[in-house]
């Protein structure tokens, strides 16, 4: 079921994001990215459908490969979906108040909430380790967090309620997350964040 819903978001998120900025070439790159010949490299260019995209890369011509890719995904009918992406429907459960929380920068992780303020998370806060705040230092607070648990209900809301508020936080917090936290160069396990050394 958590796999299924999983995928529920990713889909919403990918429409959200067509619709928002329509082609890949108008979303703005930031953080470490993985490179155009590296994505087409972990591809399987021979697969049915993406000859022009095998064409275009072995041209060195990424443009035109990233157009051919995202037109054969928009095209293509041997898609297992969970709902008829052709005759969408709004019915799906959300909680219009905990999208609007998760909007106005409020997070809550293994039961403690907090707000960020001006709706920015810093994705390496961890309010158990300040004293101030009452709290036993659980590293757990910011690695759950870290785990977007309020995306899924961002993307409901998005879908039941049409208001674009809900997608655009969930791009930038995606952004955010992206230009904060990279792929980190070696294997870490430890706090401080998923990327930062432990005394970070």
């Amino acid at each position: 079921m958590r796999q299924s819903r999983f995928r529920q978001l990713v889909l919403r998120g990918l429409c959200a994001l067509s619709l928002i900025f329509g082609s890949a070439a108008a979303m703005v790159q930031a953080g470490p990215l993985m490179t155009d010949s590296n994505l087409f490299a972990a591809l399987n260019l021979n697969y049915p459908g993406l000859g022009a995209v095998r064409t275009n890369v072995a041209q060195t011509n990424y443009a035109a490969a990233i157009t051919n890719l995202a037109a054969y995904l928009r095209a293509r009918t041997n898609v297992s979906w969970y709902f008829d992406p052709h005759a969408v429907t709004n019915t799906v459960a959300y909680s219009k108040s905990s999208a609007d929380q998760t909007t106005n920068g409020y997070v809550n992780s293994i039961g403690i909430g907090y707000t960020f303020t001006n709706d920015v998370i810093n994705w390496y806060y961890n309010v158990t380790t300040n004293p101030a705040n009452g709290y036993a230092p659980d590293n757990e607070w910011q690695w759950q967090m870290n785990r977007m648990g309020a995306w899924p209900n961002l993307g409901d809301t998005w879908w039941g309620t049409g208001n674009d508020v809900y997608t655009k936080f969930w791009v930038a917090q995606l952004r955010s997350w992206l230009t904060n936290c990279p792929v980190p160069s070696s294997q870490q396990n430890g706090a401080g964040g998923p990327s930062s050394p432990a005394s970070a």
